[in-house]
Parts: C-alpha cells; sequence; structure tokens
C-alpha cells in the first residue's frame, strides 16, 4: 500500500523539517530492527557483530543481551518522549 503526502507550507525550512523528520523515523524503525531485534530473536546478520559474540562465553552473552537490553528500553523511552513512536 501506498500513501502520498502532501505538505502545504510556503515555508522551506518547515518542508525540510517535515521531509527529514519523515526521515529520522525510518531510521529509528531501522535502528530497532539491525541493532535491538536480532539481540532477542535471531542474531545478527553482520559478520562483525556475529563474530564478537561467538569469542563470549555464556555468561557473558548473558550480561551482554541484558546490557543490549537496558540499551533498547532507554532508546524505546528517549523516542516516547520525543513522541516520535
Amino acid at each position: 500500500m501506498k500513501y502520498q503526502v502532501t505538505i502545504e507550507t510556503e515555508n522551506k525550512e518547515e518542508a525540510l523539517h517535515a521531509i527529514l523528520a519523515n526521515d529520522a523515523f525510518d531510521a529509528f524503525e531501522e535502528i530497532r530492527q539491525r541493532i535491538f531485534r536480532p539481540a532477542r530473536k535471531h542474531g545478527y546478520a553482520q559478520r562483525k557483530m556475529s563474530e564478537f559474540i561467538e569469542k563470549l562465553t555464556d555468561k557473558e552473552v548473558e550480561l551482554v543481551s541484558e546490557f543490549v537490553g537496558l540499551l533498547e528500553d532507554e532508546f524505546t523511552e528517549i523516542i516516547g518522549e520525543l513522541r516520535c513512536d
């Protein structure tokens, strides 16, 4: 499904701000999908991240996963506070 959005303003900065806000929203979702979701679900597709995790002990993996969860909570809270969700 495609949507078309029309920005009605005579102010070029307002129009640019609206476009950049949409790009920022897309970036936030990409961060969620590429950084936080793999930690909870299926693992990382990025080779560097997978190789790093493979070097860890089970306890270290558990601690790193917990830390990533805390980062995700903080990220989600900030996005919510800024009303970007």
